[in-house]
């Protein structure tokens, strides 16, 4: 294991601070006060860590992932602006939504970012998501519940993210049974959700933690007890999902696509056909190897395909359709490098028991990402993407090797 890397001496409270107004952004919703705060926060970080370490060295010390995502960022952008939409200023919109990863990124990587200290901040928003989201359930009668997110959907994958971050890394904290109380806050605002995705991913994880990681047959008790509080929460919407889904023959999707017309389906029919929409379009478009441009899988962007009426809910197909084979390539790579990286630091043979729990959450926690990107909009949604990216960084920095 080699030495971790250098951080640069700067006040730890622009640090804390520049992180709380990541995660306000999730409070705040629409106001997106980060998108105000964040250059203003950046700015001295940035110029103090250059003039510290150097711009050589700094781009020398760049993550494999880092700079391949850069290329597929570059792949979008220039297909936007050239070879698509002409010079047009929309794109930098979903520019800087992705560079604002690498500012957090390249801020763990370069200062002194405690993992606690983001878990902290989590937990305040799961506390104040379950009592948003019990005022809309009870007392407005939403009945998809989301609190401060713009979706139902996006809420359960922040709190399932969140909740395998708190749980892998409870020894942090003075007292760890506040971490469960937490955990279940989340749980009861995923089940009120009536969120598909987000139950299964967040129930995947729960079961694998019960059973693999904590002794004891009452643990088990309670991972059995918690399917079935979720099935009843969730029984008439569930019973509704998958009555609709055993109906569904071959013929009335390939029916569905050959139309182009997904709508008056279920949410699997409507996915499928909306994936192959996007696929043909790119097709036809003569766009495979580059794509069509950051954002033409945007629903609010003036750019968005002719045949696509809604977010992809893929993030796969989206990363196809906007960076072409080429940015779908170096993402599926940058995930395969940070794999092998995490099962690498996993097999150190120093670990102390809290470092293990640790890197288990994060392996844990990539393959509940990779899972939920099938079916959801993650990595257009900062919130996620923010906690993802701190948490896989501050691990790969703390027990940096080479593979």
């Amino acid at each position: 294991m080699k030495g971790m890397t250098r951080n640069i001496t700067i006040n730890s409270n622009l640090v804390s601070l520049f992180y709380f107004a990541i995660f306000a952004n999730a409070i705040l919703g629409k106001i997106r006060v980060l998108e105000v705060i964040l250059p203003i926060l950046i700015l001295p970080i940035l110029i103090k860590i250059i003039r510290d370490k150097g711009v050589i060295k700094i781009f020398s010390e760049f993550n494999t992932p880092l700079i391949l995502s850069l290329i597929i960022l570059i792949i979008g952008t220039f297909s936007a602006f050239i070879f698509i939409h002409g010079f047009s200023l929309y794109p930098i919109k979903a520019l800087l939504r992705y560079m604002s990863y690498f500012f957090v990124g390249f801020i763990v990587m370069n200062l002194n970012v405690e993992l606690k200290m983001i878990l902290k901040l989590v937990s305040i928003i799961i506390f104040l998501s379950l009592i948003y989201v019990l005022i809309q359930y009870f007392a407005l009668n939403d009945y998809r519940p989301r609190a401060f997110f713009i979706h139902s959907n996006h809420l359960a994958y922040f709190l399932t993210f969140s909740s395998i971050g708190l749980l892998y890394n409870k020894n942090l904290f003075k007292y760890k049974r506040r971490i469960y109380l937490i955990v279940f806050f989340a749980f009861v605002s995923i089940a009120l959700s009536k969120s598909l995705g987000g139950s299964i991913s967040f129930l995947l994880f729960i079961y694998y933690y019960l059973f693999f990681n904590l002794k004891g047959k009452i643990f088990k008790i309670v991972g059995v007890l918690a399917v079935f509080v979720i099935l009843f929460l969730n029984r008439g919407y569930l019973e509704t999902r998958i009555s609709s889904i055993l109906t569904i023959d071959s013929d009335f999707i390939l029916q569905k696509i050959s139309s182009g017309n997904a709508g008056g389906s279920n949410s699997l029919v409507w996915r499928i056909v909306t994936w192959s929409n996007i696929i043909n379009e790119t097709k036809k478009n003569d766009n495979v190897v580059f794509g069509n441009g950051l954002e033409s899988t945007s629903l609010i962007s003036p750019y968005i395909l002719d045949n696509l009426h809604h977010d992809p809910h893929n993030s796969y197909v989206r990363i196809f359709a906007e960076t072409g084979l080429v940015g779908l390539f170096l993402y599926l790579l940058t995930l395969f490098w940070l794999f092998k990286k995490l099962n690498k630091i996993k097999k150190i043979n120093d670990l102390s028991s809290e470092d293990l729990m640790s890197i288990k959450g994060a392996i844990v926690l990539f393959f509940i990402f990779l899972l939920a990107q099938l079916s959801g909009n993650i990595i257009v949604n900062p919130v996620h993407m923010w906690f993802i990216i701190s948490y896989f960084t501050i691990i790969i920095k703390k027990h940096r090797v080479t593979i």
